[in-house]
């Protein structure tokens, strides 16, 4: 993710305290999931109010954001 141009975050769900699977087996625990449905992973930390000292978005900002797929 980037913002203004500047790296913010470069992570992926394998750096992540739950894995996306072990987050399926708990959210279909209470809720149906269904085709199509979208799940939020999370921060890592050191983003946000994470980084030292705290960096928050400011009004005119640009965030770029990119995905990729694995196998």
């Amino acid at each position: 993710m980037f913002v203004n141009g500047e790296v913010r975050q470069a992570s992926d769900t394998g750096q992540m305290i739950f894995n996306i699977w072990q987050q399926i087996a708990y959210l279909s625990t209470a809720f149906t999931l269904e085709s199509g449905d979208l799940l939020a992973t999370g921060t890592p930390e050191g983003v946000g109010v994470g980084m030292q000292p705290p960096r928050f978005l400011q009004p005119g900002d640009v965030v770029r954001c990119e995905s990729s797929a694995s196998a």
